[in-house]
């Protein structure tokens, strides 16, 4: 997967956190009262990392297919033991090099 498809710099180490299974690195990337909508519905994107990334579960991105926003917006597919195989949107808003918010569903 190449991640430098990414541009936006706090997205891409999000991701690849993410991927790591690098909660420590995650946790960094997020603001302190960073929110989450995950397929329509307020979510907690500290419990939902947990869940899907970071818990007994395994979920990776298999490939980036597209971005837009300067790397804030990005299409991917993705592996989980949890959701199977899906392609999702996720929509980051990024300030001063944090992750204030995710919007994350299926495109």
């Amino acid at each position: 997967m190449d991640l430098e498809l990414i541009a936006n710099d706090v997205v891409r180490n999000g991701v690849q956190a993410l991927n790591d299974r690098d909660r420590e690195t995650f946790e960094k990337l997020l603001a302190p009262n960073a929110t989450m909508i995950h397929n329509g519905e307020p979510d907690d994107i500290r419990q939902w990392a947990a869940e899907f990334f970071f818990g007994e579960g395994e979920t990776r991105f298999t490939a980036i297919t597209k971005t837009a926003e300067q790397g804030q917006t990005i299409w991917a597919n993705l592996q989980s033991s949890i959701a199977g195989a899906i392609a999702v949107k996720l929509v980051f808003e990024v300030d001063s090099g944090k992750i204030l918010s995710l919007n994350a569903g299926r495109p």
